[in-house]
């Protein structure tokens, strides 16, 4: 039975209306089932038969940027994925513009927005149809990553496996590598493996890349599994300053993690109960004015 990520069964978006299309690996003149265009397929791309570039500096994988460029910046997806749509439309068309940066960045803000609105097909077929037009070995890393946690998440651990397989971080930069890190732990995270999980992730307040929040997330619901409650919790609070309530509590809450942390840091704080010396005090003040009250009314 094939699954949403297979990594056997190949998966590309339609030069004409994007709709997911499955396509044979060996490439090949398909119809595309939704707008009935005739697709000619390339064969799939495989990395090692790929030409090797210089690797591109850390700023062509920052994300924040891209988004901030865009203008969609805090944006619902009902408004800002038409844009990134037009955007992605118009990148794979000229992959190799601005070394695939464009591209890249469109590609991933439209595989979230897809994602977010559960359309897990059209995710796949986005992110699958970069890795092949993509001329940086980072950016195709990055997206397979992407492709890797997103298999996970659906309980598609093979395919999960397959995708991360093809990353090598050797010769890229460290953000790469960071990418990577992040990915293997959500897989040690999806089987159980939480101190493996804690090995791969340094803590919040080192964490470094565009992954670090999930990092954080995943690291933060190991350690509540492995029953240090304390690290976790000051690990959240770290998280939250560097990232953002919003954004770390909502996306623990979306995928299930951590739920004693998080409820621990919801709770409204306890009132401190009085120490007995004040207890005491106050006893006393109160008598006073019980008995300046008696002294006034028996005058």
């Amino acid at each position: 039975m094939t699954t949403v990520f297979d990594f056997t069964v190949r998966a590309i978006a339609c030069i004409n209306c994007g709709a997911p299309q499955q396509v044979p690996p060996g490439g090949g003149t398909v119809e595309c089932s939704h707008c009935r265009s005739t697709l000619v397929i390339e064969p799939r791309r495989h990395e090692a038969a790929l030409p090797e570039r210089p690797p591109l500096p850390a700023a062509a994988y920052d994300l924040q940027g891209f988004l901030r460029s865009s203008g969609m910046d805090g944006k619902p997806w009902s408004e800002s994925l038409p844009v990134f749509r037009a955007m992605w439309d118009e990148a794979r068309r000229h992959p190799e513009h601005e070394d695939g940066v464009p591209l890249f960045g469109a590609t991933l803000m439209l595989a979230t927005g897809y994602g977010a609105q559960g359309d897990q097909p059209s995710r796949r077929a986005v992110l699958e149809t970069a890795v092949e037009l993509l001329p940086d070995r980072g950016h195709r890393c990055i997206v397979r990553c992407h492709l890797a946690r997103a298999a996970n998440r659906l309980g598609e651990r093979e395919a999960a496996r397959a995708w991360l397989a093809q990353c090598d971080p050797r010769g890229l930069a460290e953000v790469v590598a960071d990418e990577i890190r992040v990915s293997e732990a959500s897989l040690a995270n999806g089987r159980g493996d939480h101190a493996r999980v804690v090995e791969l992730v340094p803590p919040a307040a080192r964490a470094t890349g565009a992954s670090a929040s999930l990092g954080a997330q995943l690291r933060i619901d190991s350690l509540e599994h492995l029953g240090r409650d304390a690290e976790a919790r000051a690990e959240l609070a770290i998280a939250i300053e560097r990232h953002g309530a919003e954004v770390v509590l909502g996306w623990m809450a979306v995928n299930e993690l951590a739920p004693r942390t998080r409820a621990a840091y919801a709770a409204p704080p306890r009132a401190r109960m009085p120490t007995p010396i004040v207890v005491v005090l106050l006893l006393v003040l109160a008598g006073g004015v019980v008995a300046w009250v008696v002294t006034s009314i028996g005058s």
